[in-house]
C-alpha cells in the first residue's frame, strides 16, 4: 500500500530539450552528434521505460553544411533561414509538448544522469518553476573547470547581473508554462 501511495504522490516530469544549431563545419556537425548522443544515453526512466519522457527539438538555423539526424523517435527537426539562436529557440518553443524546457547547445552535452537529477529536484521542490544547476567545462587543452549555480546578489527589481560567463543557458530548466506566460524571448 505504501508503494502505491508513493507513486501517486510523485509527478513524472517530462522534458523538451531544445538545441539550436548552425552547422558551419564538420567539427560542429560532430559536436551536434555528441549532444544528441548525450540525450540518447540518459538514465532517466519510469518503471524501466524512457518512452515519452523527453523530446529533442533540433532547430537548424540555416546551416551552410548539410547534416542528417539519427532516426530516433524523440527527435524533431525544424528548419529556418539563418536568423540566430534566439529566433531559433522561439521557433522551437512553438513545438514543445513536454512539461519542462531544457536548453542544450549543439557543442555541449548532458551528463548521463542529468534528466534523472532534474526529475528528482522537481519532485523534491514542486513549488518551483525554474531550476539552476552548475556545469562542468572541458576546455580545449584538456583541462576541466566547474561552475556553480548562478547566484547573483539581490538587487532592486530591474537590475540583473548577466555578464559573459556568468550564465550558461544549459544550466537552467523551467516549466513550459513560464514560456506560455512570457511568450518566449523578445522578438527583435
Amino acid at each position: 500500500y505504501y508503494s502505491d501511495y508513493f507513486i501517486i504522490q510523485m509527478s513524472i516530469p517530462t522534458f523538451s530539450i531544445m538545441t539550436p544549431v548552425n552547422v558551419h563545419s564538420q567539427e560542429r556537425g560532430m559536436q551536434l552528434q555528441r549532444a544528441i548522443d548525450s540525450v540518447k544515453h540518459q538514465s532517466y526512466s519510469v518503471a524501466g521505460s524512457q518512452e515519452g519522457l523527453w523530446e529533442h527539438i533540433i532547430i537548424n538555423d540555416g546551416s551552410p553544411v548539410e547534416f542528417t539526424l539519427p532516426d530516433y523517435p524523440w527527435i524533431k527537426r525544424l528548419d529556418q533561414a539563418h536568423l540566430e539562436r534566439m529566433i531559433a529557440l522561439n521557433l522551437g518553443f512553438k513545438e514543445v509538448t513536454k512539461d519542462w524546457i531544457v536548453f542544450l547547445d549543439s557543442d555541449d552535452m548532458l551528463s548521463p544522469y542529468y534528466l534523472e537529477a532534474c526529475a528528482n529536484m522537481i519532485n523534491k521542490y514542486p513549488e518551483f518553476s525554474v531550476f539552476n544547476f552548475g556545469s562542468t567545462h572541458f576546455h580545449p587543452k584538456y583541462t576541466i573547470s566547474n561552475r556553480g549555480t548562478f547566484n547573483p546578489p539581490m538587487l532592486e527589481k530591474g537590475h540583473e547581473v548577466f555578464s559573459s560567463g556568468t550564465i550558461v543557458n544549459g544550466t537552467f530548466i523551467f516549466k513550459r508554462e513560464c514560456y506560455e506566460k512570457l511568450g518566449g524571448f523578445p522578438h527583435v
